[in-house]
């Protein structure tokens, strides 16, 4: 069999599907043109062994071609590897042979035939569903009351869950953002009500793996997560049905499953409901101590799929996303100004769309009504540092403030991020680097903070670790213009031009 007759070949965080020419990283797709990925596919089929360039020319090539071969042959090597991340100078997985070619040296996994378990196999997938404080509730009991696995070890014994992407199964010109927007919200409530005693994996990464095809224990052992929530949510006019299981990540085996009717903003019966099934499903008993829902309000369901889009656009990561949706929730607060949530997102977006010294003052008083309205939101208080470090550079007052957030949920990956910049602007690199390591742990997969591990060692003239760090960061996002800015000036006072001139 050729590398085209087989199924999806994968490497580290990689997924190549021959037949298709598709290269995805941890589920997303890897622009790739015809050629290198021709010669990608080549590779893989010759795993561990040299392709000679003269063997590489006619699986390019048709032999009424006439091009300068070499010249073609570097240029489909430099983009392989740019797609993977990779480095002539240390290799992880295009090695080249010099005078004869080049060997592919990372271990592979191949499919060759279709999965046999379908509980084993995502395919199409459930993703996770959610409303609200209910569902978060009913994962807690779960995950708060089994062992924890691989990844409890990095957490002092607490178990790590993921929350995967929920298929949305709702209106077409939904475009997803019911279900994405669900998700965030998910993530940010059993972090804040249980962040002491579990960690969550943050969004960032868990969305990366929307539509992927990888297994249960693939998910589990790239994010370090000891167990996945994932399931369903269609929605029709104010009414949700929601489909949740959770799943242990190093067998998939299901320790729950569950399915609800209700409407939108019915968070409180909905919360009941799902904590007391997921207690009788799993025969223990529920976490000691009342579970009250947090502060902050139950908004109608129109206001709250208003705030969804909002959200939805914000996460698009563009400053034309907060620009959309900065009116929108100054709509969501005027409609419930008891709303915490929607206080936190309008800060964000005041600060992403409005300059200093305006978005300093507005902002701050957004974030000031959350904080008045739930002085336990980890979130609120991550906003606040942020307006107070950005907006009136005001070092001692954000450090508090994230340090509060911290200590309100320990696993809190932008927090920790945070305050890493704190650390760094303050000359204390160590610690920095330390907390962006932390931050690191709980979002494997986020450019921004993998970019940032790579400068903190820079700062703190770790220049090989600062080199080896940006070269990961190359592995999740190829096109990183920082990460490789980082190699070049960490390889030129590190004393490795060579590396230097080739990132430069």
């Amino acid at each position: 069999m050729t590398a085209r007759d087989r199924g999806p070949i994968r490497f580290a965080t990689f997924e190549f599907d021959p037949r298709s020419d598709e290269l995805r990283r941890a589920g997303r797709r890897v622009r790739l043109q015809s050629q290198p990925a021709k010669l990608l596919a080549l590779l893989l089929d010759r795993a561990g062994d040299v392709v000679t360039r003269e063997e590489i020319r006619p699986a390019l090539w048709d032999e009424d071609t006439h091009v300068d071969f070499d010249l073609g042959i570097n240029a489909a090597v430099r983009q392989v590897r740019a797609a993977l991340g990779d480095s002539a100078d240390s290799p992880r997985f295009v090695e080249t042979v010099p005078k004869r070619g080049y060997r592919f040296v990372a271990p592979l996994e191949r499919d060759a035939e279709p999965a046999a378990s379908p509980h084993a196999r995502r395919g199409s997938r459930l993703a996770l569903s959610m409303l609200g404080a209910g569902l978060a509730a009913a994962v807690a009991t779960a995950a708060l009351l089994l062992p924890g696995g691989i990844g409890a070890r990095a957490f002092g014994g607490r178990p790590v869950l993921a929350v995967l992407p929920f298929e949305d199964l709702g209106p077409a010109d939904d475009a997803g953002y019911f279900g994405d927007g669900l998700t965030e919200e998910l993530i940010a409530r059993l972090g804040s009500r249980y962040g002491r005693r579990m960690a969550v994996i943050a969004r960032t990464s868990a969305m990366a793996y929307k539509g992927t095809h990888k297994t249960v224990p693939e998910i589990g052992r790239e994010l370090g997560a000891d167990y996945l929530l994932e399931g369903s949510v269609r929605r029709s006019g104010d009414r949700l049905r929601i489909t949740a299981q959770l799943v242990r990540a190093r067998d998939a085996q299901h320790l729950w499953a569950g399915s609800f009717d209700r409407p939108l903003g019915d968070a409180v019966e909905l919360q009941t409901e799902l904590g007391a099934t997921l207690a009788r499903a799993l025969a223990l008993k529920l976490v000691p101590g009342p579970d009250a829902g947090r502060p902050g309000g139950t908004p109608s369901a129109e206001t709250y799929d208003l705030y969804l889009r909002a959200r939805a656009a914000m996460n698009r990561g563009t400053r034309e996303g907060y620009f959309e949706a900065a009116p929108m929730l100054r709509e969501v607060v005027r409609r419930d100004a008891g709303f915490a949530a929607g206080w936190i997102a309008l800060a964000r977006a005041i600060r992403a769309t409005e300059p200093p010294p305006g978005s300093g003052r507005d902002a701050r008083e957004a974030a000031r009504r959350a904080l008045a309205l739930d002085d336990e939101s980890p979130e609120a208080h991550l906003v606040m540092g942020d307006v107070l470090f950005y907006g009136y550079f005001d070092r001692a007052g954000a450090r508090r403030e994230y340090e509060r957030a911290i200590e309100l949920n320990p696993g809190y990956a932008d927090a920790h991020h945070a305050i890493a910049a704190v650390w760094a602007v303050e000359g204390r690199h160590s610690e920095a680097l330390a907390a962006v390591r932390r931050a690191l742990a709980l979002d494997p997969l986020s450019p921004s903070v993998n970019e940032d591990v790579g400068w903190y060692a820079y700062f703190a003239r770790r220049y090989s670790e600062a080199i080896d760090a940006s070269r990961r960061t190359l592995e999740v996002d190829p096109d990183d213009f920082w990460a490789r800015r980082c190699i070049v000036q960490a390889a030129m006072l590190g004393g490795e031009p060579g590396t230097a001139l080739a990132q430069a």
